[in-house]
């Protein structure tokens, strides 16, 4: 786990001690089923997206993002962070707060 704060470290591996690791891997089984999709009518995503990616998660691959674009009709922005993992947002803090910022309140034109 990447997480570098003690107090935050130390909550996660509480929640983590309860948690049922089965459970969790199951929850992405319901989430992310397989090919064909045929059984699966969800609309497309209408709203504005953003994706923050660390490209050195080992759980999420970047190969994973292939095709997001065929679910949102909305616009979609996708951006990585190169060698950041996981936890991107308690690793690289500054760098997301400037993409969702930037994102937030894009320039005037």
């Amino acid at each position: 786990m990447a997480v570098t704060d003690p107090d935050v470290r130390r909550r996660y591996e509480e929640a983590f001690a309860r948690s049922d690791v089965d459970a969790m891997i199951d929850y992405y089984r319901a989430n992310y089923p397989r090919p064909p999709y045929d059984d699966i009518a969800l609309p497309n995503v209408q709203s504005p997206v953003l994706v923050i990616h660390g490209t050195g998660d080992p759980f999420l691959l970047t190969v994973g993002h292939n095709s997001t674009w065929d679910f949102v009709d909305g616009p979609l922005t996708i951006r990585t962070i190169p060698g950041a993992g996981h936890f991107v947002q308690s690793e690289r803090p500054a760098e997301v707060t400037k993409i969702l910022k930037q994102w937030l309140d894009p320039p005037r034109r």
